[in-house]
């Protein structure tokens, strides 16, 4: 991954030191508690998502034995994310685990290492250009630029988005692939995700693909079904529609959460 500057009084906090200041200074960054779409002082979010739903007697029920994945957040007291752990299957059904694990420093993280089944698979080098807008590069093992991304805060927070350009080269070495994605989340009055977008385009040595379309388009509108106490969600409705003859898909997203 993906902050706004606190001004404190002068007098009030003089004999506070610079590392003191920057660590104060990251509540109110691009924080991955802003990113996921969550409030308050959450220490562990731990997402489950559904894939095979039926509707019964006016309520949605997940199949909980099949087609899921699960993900664990941990995050900082200052939100920032210092940890993922993802659990998947592949098609013969066997568990992938994969982690990120976040480096920080002065309280600002700057790089977050890739791992799957306990191999390091690559690195994330992290720019907080400001309050609002954070740069990333993801190289290899071997130091090979892997893809370039930004995140940005706009539309007075309402508002999230993350570029991502990912290169790589044909078999045979002699053209560059480049694939942009762009993600786009909105979040409501609570600061909660209630629409998502994703649009890729590819281009081959910087040139729309003529004989093959790569490009791809859809858009996911969240139903908040329930809410904790503290008002975030619990349990998640997602529609997504394709733009091509792809019918819609529906799955639950069953949120978990720890506090501070």
């Amino acid at each position: 991954m993906r902050f706004f500057v606190l001004i404190f009084s002068l007098l009030a906090f003089a004999a506070c030191s610079d590392t003191q200041n920057k660590n104060n200074k990251s509540n109110n960054y691009l924080t991955g508690r802003k990113r996921l779409g969550i409030s308050g002082n959450v220490k562990e979010m731990t997402t489950i998502s559904y894939k095979n739903i039926s509707y019964k007697d006016g309520k949605w029920i997940p199949d909980t034995i099949q087609n899921k994945s699960k993900t664990t957040f941990r995050f900082n007291k200052d939100g920032f994310i210092t940890e993922i752990t993802s659990y998947s299957y592949d098609e013969q059904n066997r568990q992938l685990i994969s982690k990120i694990i976040t480096s920080f420093e002065n309280g600002i993280p700057v790089k977050e290492e890739s791992y799957v089944n306990d191999t390091i698979d690559n690195i994330t080098q992290i720019k907080i250009i400001n309050d609002t807008l954070i740069e990333e590069t993801t190289i290899d093992k071997n130091g090979s630029v892997l893809s370039k991304a930004k995140d940005e805060l706009v539309n007075n927070g309402k508002t999230f988005r993350h570029t991502i350009t990912t290169i790589t080269t044909t078999h045979d070495s002699m053209q560059k692939i480049s694939v942009t994605t762009i993600i786009t989340k909105i979040f409501n009055d609570d600061g909660h995700e209630i629409e998502s977008s994703i649009k890729a385009t590819c281009l081959l040595d910087d040139k729309p693909v003529e004989s093959m379309n790569f490009d791809y388009e859809y858009n996911t509108n969240n139903i908040i079904i329930s809410q904790d106490k503290k008002g975030n969600p619990t349990e998640i409705l997602q529609t997504t529609n394709f733009n091509d003859s792809t019918a819609p898909d529906t799955c639950m997203v069953k949120r978990s959460y720890q506090y501070y």
